[in-house]
């Protein structure tokens, strides 16, 4: 469903909005009013909001399927993904989705999340359950207690999990499509940006990257930005 702006998106998810509590304590919520999204039931940052509105970031998800919905067959490659509601809002609206989410914990819920949707499209769905960066290996993902969405490969406190890294070149087999990227990876996009060489050169991609200068410092990655944006 492309909606127009915001407002429309706000409107449609208030009014289909249901919200259950699944056998583990989970919380599923309808998100859109449209499809349902396995929710973590001791987070923070994530659950309790997407209970009241029945979605997430709306400017991003209208910018992002705007942008789908320019492209003929393009596939959304949600790098980050969480419990999945980036990857969930496209494939469930029909566009191939290629989600990677080292953390194991939420690659079940999306994986759940999945399941529940599943008759709702017949687009390819690609769960990848390791992280991604600029060469192939391991690295310890740590914690954040209460908020998964914070995880990162960059900071954080001692306690954590050694998780698999891959490169974008190494695991997208197809260099010739056409690619919308949602990037969020805790200040670790330039990472995900510099493994994905012959993606960006060979298809078409239009990458929405995270930055919060608030968490990371207004220097991080300020010159690798700004050559991006340039």
């Amino acid at each position: 469903m492309l909606f127009i702006d915001r407002k429309e998106l706000d409107r449609a998810s208030a009014a289909g909005l249901e919200v259950n509590d699944d056998a583990d304590g989970s919380k599923v919520v309808k998100m859109h009013g449209s499809f349902w999204l396995v929710c973590e039931k001791d987070d923070d940052a994530f659950t309790p909001p997407v209970m009241r509105t029945g979605n997430w970031e709306a400017w991003n998800t209208v910018a992002i399927m705007r942008e789908l919905g320019t492209l003929p067959s393009p596939t959304l490659v949600d790098v980050g993904a969480n419990v999945g509601y980036f990857a969930m809002t496209a494939w469930t609206e029909g566009y191939g989705t290629i989600a990677f989410e080292p953390n194991p914990d939420v690659v079940d819920l999306l994986k759940r999340s999945a399941y529940m949707n599943a008759e709702m499209t017949d687009a390819g769905l690609r769960v990848v359950p390791k992280g991604v960066g600029d060469k192939a290996g391991e690295l310890v993902l740590h914690d954040c207690d209460g908020h998964s969405g914070a995880n990162s490969f960059v900071y954080g406190p001692e306690n954590g999990v050694e998780v698999e890294i891959v490169t974008l070149d190494d695991t997208i087999d197809n260099k010739v499509g056409l690619y919308v990227l949602k990037v969020d990876v805790e200040g670790f996009e330039r990472e995900v940006w510099d493994g994905a060489k012959e993606l960006r050169a060979k298809s078409h991609n239009v990458w929405f990257l995270e930055w919060v200068p608030v968490r990371h410092g207004y220097d991080f990655n300020k010159e690798w930005l700004e050559t991006v944006l340039l």
